[in-house]
């Protein structure tokens, strides 16, 4: 269980130290502190890796596909799931795991071209928003892009599993 006042109080006085410009190398290890204290009380790591676990979205996917590791990633698991809600689309990311690196993208393959957004976690369930999309949208793929290695690390080649609207 987590000690919020104490937190609380890390937390402040790290904000007291990054006001005064002569201090600001010392509020690192209270924002830390206060961080991972939040961090533990919510469940939010495993093994030290960031664990996500959204909500699945009203309904049934209507695309499909399992991950397959590309340019030597083998240890990649996970399925990518497009749900259609109303006239919204959902891209699910379920029970993701991939190697932990920073700036990783996930792109939506569509008939109108491609949705890119930042992977919140190497694992876990993740939902993302695909916006502004025609009702009618295809989907061939997403690919987990890694932009420090500037090479693919996962592709889901999407199969349709249900129908496309409403």
């Amino acid at each position: 269980m987590i000690d919020w006042a104490s937190s609380f109080h890390s937390f402040r006085h790290g904000l007291k130290l990054l006001s005064k410009k002569s201090t600001r190398w010392l509020a690192a290890p209270f924002l830390l502190s206060y961080l991972s204290s939040c961090a533990g009380s919510l469940d939010l790591t495993t093994n030290g890796r960031n664990l996500i676990n959204d909500a699945r979205p009203p309904g049934n996917p209507i695309y499909q596909g399992n991950f397959v590791g590309a340019s030597g990633q083998s240890n990649v698991t996970g399925t990518a799931l497009i749900f259609l809600s109303g006239s919204s689309y959902t891209l699910r990311l379920d029970g993701l795991s991939i190697t932990n690196e920073a700036a990783l993208v996930v792109n939506v393959y569509h008939s109108s071209g491609s949705t890119p957004n930042f992977l919140s976690s190497s694992s876990g369930n993740q939902n993302y928003s695909l916006p502004n999309l025609p009702l009618n949208s295809t989907f061939t793929s997403v690919e987990i892009y890694s932009t420090l290695q500037q090479t693919n690390y996962a592709i889901a080649t999407l199969i349709r599993t249900g129908r496309t609207f409403n």
